[in-house]
């Protein structure tokens, strides 16, 4: 199903779609949001691995579609909007990192700097601090490494015979 919405996607916008969305999307602010980048031919992740985004080459052709799309702000700019009464010139686009992993600095950070691009990092300055794990990458973990076929976790079975990321969905 994802491919044909890319497809469909990549065909809209062969057929001038990016143009009639930045008309009819003038007063929008897209949030664009990032938790992690993958390091292209790093091997998987003991984590979850739905979490990690694109590798360095494909956040860069992402960023370069925001641009050429989109106007691309950041934090000072989307207050200056929200204190406008009306919002218009758009589209605009702003992106984020939330949970301040390192790869958000090493990956993403030098794509936003070559590209003049303004980047909003949310930082869990606690946990970075006490240099532990969050407890979503604790929970995680714990479901991949396991050797057992399901747990009970707050009352709730869960099956990790065959779908561990659908069990830490749950979790």
């Amino acid at each position: 199903m994802r491919g044909k919405r890319i497809a469909a996607a990549r065909l809209i916008l062969a057929l001038g779609g990016g143009a009639l969305a930045r008309r009819l999307n003038r007063d929008m602010v897209f949030v664009v949001n990032y938790h992690r980048l993958r390091q292209a031919g790093a091997p998987e992740s003991p984590f979850d691995r739905d979490v990690f985004g694109p590798d360095q080459e494909r956040f860069d052709q992402q960023m370069a579609w925001l641009q050429a799309h989109t106007t691309v702000i950041g934090e000072a700019g989307l207050i200056e909007l929200l204190a406008r009464p009306a919002v218009s010139g758009g589209p605009y686009s702003l992106v984020t990192f939330d949970d301040g992993y390192a790869d958000n600095h090493a990956l993403a950070y030098p794509v936003l700097k070559a590209r003049g691009i303004p980047g909003l990092f949310f930082i869990p300055s606690g946990i970075i601090d006490s240099r532990r794990l969050g407890w979503w990458d604790v929970i995680a973990y714990l479901i991949q490494a396991s050797t057992r076929e399901r747990i009970i976790l707050l009352g709730q079975t869960l099956a990790l015979d065959n779908d561990r990321l659908s069990a830490i969905r749950q979790a």
